[in-house]
């Protein structure tokens, strides 16, 4: 049989039990309501950084449709300007082409008095 010692001994260390186990309880619910706060504050934390990016991205938006407004109501070149311009760049190539003629000609009269 178990002494009286024994048996006091058992009683005392239930107590001491149950002490634990309510201590590991509520260190569970805590980290339990912890990690809960903080997905919620995470989430609002993602919630302000995607507005504050959605905000970014609308701003740019914005600038983007006010250049090409800008770009659409520059005057284009006119088309009595774009005459005067071809009509001088043909005069320039016509120019060139005799040059270009004329140093043939000469180089094609060298080598045959030469030859």
């Amino acid at each position: 049989m178990t002494s009286d010692h024994e048996y006091k001994s058992r009683t005392r260390m239930t107590p001491l039990r149950v002490a634990g186990m309510v201590w590991i309880v509520g260190i569970s619910a805590g980290v339990m309501v912890h990690q809960a706060m903080l997905s919620e504050v995470k989430a609002q934390l993602g919630n302000t950084v995607q507005t504050t990016q959605l905000m970014t991205l609308q701003t740019r938006l914005t600038d983007q449709e006010e250049a090409l407004r800008q770009f659409q109501q520059t005057p284009s070149l006119s088309l009595s300007r774009y005459e005067d311009e071809r009509q001088i760049l043909e005069e320039r190539l016509l120019a060139i082409e005799g040059t270009t003629a004329r140093l043939d000609a000469l180089d094609v009269g060298r080598r045959s008095f030469w030859h």
